[in-house]
């Protein structure tokens, strides 16, 4: 049931969109994430969503906000979620 829930939680449309450099300058420096800690969450994302897991061609913006101490990853690719209520990409926040 739960993982039913996740699943339509995302949309998946083969949309090339380009995201405005300012998007990803508002969500911290991702320069000062590790690409272990980049492979980690991109891990943890795909063992809480599977749908995310067989999505092959889907890379993770991953950056660190230090103003409020989260970091901030964003699924990109052609096979990236887009949400379900406005089709926009999807930013998960740890």
């Amino acid at each position: 049931m739960e993982e039913a829930r996740r699943k339509e939680v995302f949309c998946f449309y083969k949309l090339q969109v380009e995201i405005p450099k300012t998007f990803f300058t508002k969500l911290g420096d991702s320069k000062a994430v590790t690409p272990e800690t980049i492979d980690s969450i991109a891990n943890f994302i795909k063992t809480q969503w599977p749908v995310l897991a067989k999505k092959k061609r889907v890379t993770y913006r991953v950056s660190y906000d230090a103003v409020n101490q989260v970091i901030n990853a964003v699924p990109l690719g052609k096979e990236a979620p887009l949400s379900s209520c406005c089709m926009r990409n999807v930013i998960f926040v740890f």
